[in-house]
């Protein structure tokens, strides 16, 4: 049976021109999120970046920056997101997320919205917790309507935890040397098909694939007029930058019946 979808919208940024004006912003700390230069001495990339926290700024309590609607009116079936991440330079904590959906807008955590009607994937840094010798980070959590669906903890590969590597990785900072040393982006691909299936790779190594998850959302009772994107992130006592730079995403709606 073929799927009855259409190609829709399309937005992207390089955050090169400062806030786009399709990003509305909220916070805990006044100074966050921000789109800045990244003046870190990567060469490659002086540019603006969207900074939901940064190295050695600590007790950022939530950060987020909310696009507004692709597809006003429609429904989204599916969609491809494609951006790159920086996570480090700092202490290590606590992460950030990427979501989709109905919610509220406010400032939001590395577990994004604690309420959401919708998708939500979770870069968490922070090991929040050990139980039976098993830490809870770090990895990256798929959510749906905040209820943990996968769980991949990121690290030297262990029989006992579960943990495996991604890539040559045993970590999600990109860059776990001092604030003086350059920043590190990676790209970070994450792709809904039309059937719900979702996947994931992280720094061209896929860590989920054909995850059946997604479903059309329809309704929004949480604050919006329709399913948005956004990210968040947080500091606590201890601190990391997690930047996100050219931001590219693709949808795909279900066409009105009729």
């Amino acid at each position: 049976m073929l799927s009855s979808s259409a190609l829709a919208g399309t937005y992207s940024t390089d955050f090169n021109s400062g806030v786009p004006p399709e990003f509305s912003l909220f916070g805990f700390n006044p100074e966050y999120p921000q789109v800045s230069a990244d003046a870190t001495g990567n060469t490659s990339n002086t540019t603006g970046v969207l900074k939901l926290t940064d190295a050695g700024v600590s007790s950022i309590n939530s950060s987020s920056a909310i696009l507004a609607e692709i597809d006003p009116g429609q429904t989204v079936s599916g969609f491809e997101a494609n951006f790159r991440v920086h996570i480090g330079r700092g202490n290590g904590a606590d992460g950030m997320a990427f979501f989709f959906g109905d919610f509220a807008d406010a400032g939001h955590t590395e577990e994004g919205p604690g309420t959401i009607n919708g998708l939500t994937v979770a870069f968490d840094v922070f090991n929040s917790g050990t139980v039976a010798g098993v830490p809870e980070a770090p990895a990256i959590d798929v959510k749906w309507n905040n209820q943990i669906i996968a769980h991949r903890l990121v690290g030297a590969a262990s029989a006992t935890t579960g943990a495996a590597p991604i890539g040559s990785a045993n970590t999600i900072r990109t860059q776990t040397g001092a604030a003086t040393t350059p920043s590190i982006y990676v790209p970070v691909k994450i792709r809904v098909e039309n059937d719900g299936r979702f996947s994931l790779a992280w720094n061209n190594v896929i860590v989920y694939t054909n995850l059946a998850i997604f479903r059309p959302i329809t309704e929004f009772p949480l604050g919006s007029s329709g399913a948005r994107f956004g990210f968040s992130g947080r500091t606590g006592g201890s601190h990391d930058d997690h930047w996100v730079e050219d931001l590219n995403i693709t949808t795909d709606i279900t066409p009105a019946a009729g």
